[in-house]
């Protein structure tokens, strides 16, 4: 199969979405890798992940926390081309210990921060910080309200928090009080919560939430009562406490939106204006993207990338993909699987899958176009399944 070399693309021009399992690794050594240009940078990216096990009578969860460093660049040449797939040694846990389930997590630096979650009968408020030194987590000031399936980000150095369940009810902005607020935010200066004002718009359900940037701001997408796929926007500027309407406010939503479904907390992951998520088309996972100046959805497949995060297979346990920006138009997913035993269960541990892909928009198209720059496979200790993945 021809492939076009970055280095004759013209500015305009993105390379087309190739399956590694189409080219010989001879023919990537040989063309590929010695051709093209080093177009990333060797920053490194330090990513930890959340392996659960087994749960006590009272519903806390033994967790395994574990860390991996990759680079938007190749990993083994340095540079943005295509390398085929490498198992990798198997990955030691940094932390183990017991957490409450239906939590939250967050990083500032190089911290983890766990926040709420439940342990039966009680909804719980408080906040650990886990330390790598210690099985047993540190404990900091407590939320506002308990609160678990919440909504959470990290922006200019703090934490919000909000939206979520207070025991089995969601909560709506009209009902919060002094102890239950619709939202709030951790200042790690001061170790603090505050409680943010309460939006404009009354729903009990919270359809999105993503960070933007310049300025900083909260967006916020709320669902409307009897229309199924539709929106109103809202935005919180960080700055002066105050919130605002999109102009227009109501926006369909794209109908395989992750709402409901295993992906339905899975973190917004903002670039400049343009918002992405993983979700589910059918027996297939798919890319969507919202440019919120143009109020234009985008779709994009991975189908043909020979990737096995995208494989139906029966004898495969697959976790849902965890989707990260990394640099300029390059794009991380990050999930586990597990092969079924000849007895027919699954081992004792997982493969954790790193995959960076290129992606690049097609509005004329509604679409985008996905390629393959490189995939690497670990070992992990644990029976598979991402509870979270976090940036640091």
């Amino acid at each position: 199969m021809a492939t076009t070399l970055l280095r004759d693309l013209r500015p305009s021009q993105t390379p087309k979405s190739t399956s590694i399992d189409e080219l010989s690794t001879d023919y990537v050594s040989r063309h590929t890798y010695e051709r093209l240009p080093k177009m990333f940078s060797r920053r490194s990216y330090n990513f930890v992940f959340c392996v659960p096990f087994e749960q006590d009578e009272r519903g806390k969860t033994r967790t395994r926390w574990f860390s991996i460093t990759i680079h938007a660049a190749d990993p083994d040449t340095g540079t943005g081309g295509v390398c085929p797939k490498e198992k990798k040694k198997l990955l030691a846990s940094f932390w183990e210990g017991k957490l409450p389930m239906i939590k939250g997590f967050a990083a500032l630096g190089s911290n983890v921060y766990s926040f709420g979650g439940l342990t039966y009968p009680i909804y719980l408020s408080n906040v650990y910080k886990l330390d790598a030194t210690t099985p047993h987590p540190r404990r900091v000031c407590p939320m506002i309200s308990p609160r678990y399936n919440s909504h959470s980000l990290v922006l200019d150095g703090k934490i919000y928090v909000f939206s979520g369940h207070l025991g089995h009810r969601s909560i709506p902005p009209t009902e919060c009080r002094d102890e239950v607020c619709w939202g709030e935010v951790f200042n790690p200066d001061n170790g603090r919560w505050e409680a943010l004002p309460d939006p404009p718009y009354d729903s009990r359900v919270t359809t999105l939430a993503a960070a933007l940037e310049n300025p900083n701001r909260i967006l916020v997408g709320f669902g409307v009562p009897g229309k199924r796929k539709t929106a109103v926007f809202c935005t919180y500027n960080v700055q002066n406490r105050s919130w605002e309407f999109l102009e227009p406010a109501e926006r369909k939503i794209h109908p395989n939106y992750p709402v409901g479904s295993v992906g339905s907390l899975q973190k917004t992951v903002t670039v400049d204006n343009t918002l992405y998520w993983v979700a589910r088309k059918a027996n297939e996972i798919i890319l969507i993207a919202y440019n919120l100046d143009l109020d234009m959805w985008l779709e994009g497949r991975f189908q043909g990338l020979g990737i096995l995060l995208f494989e139906d297979d029966h004898e495969l346990s697959i976790q849902f993909p965890f989707l990260f920006h990394l640099e300029k138009q390059r794009f991380c997913l990050i999930q586990t699987s597990s092969h079924l035993t000849p007895d027919g269960h699954f081992p004792s541990d997982a493969d954790l899958h790193c995959v960076a892909v290129d992606i690049s928009h097609m509005p004329g198209k509604n679409r985008l176009d996905i390629s393959l720059a490189w995939e690497q496979i670990h070992k992990v200790d644990g029976p598979g399944g991402l509870s979270d993945c976090l940036l640091l």
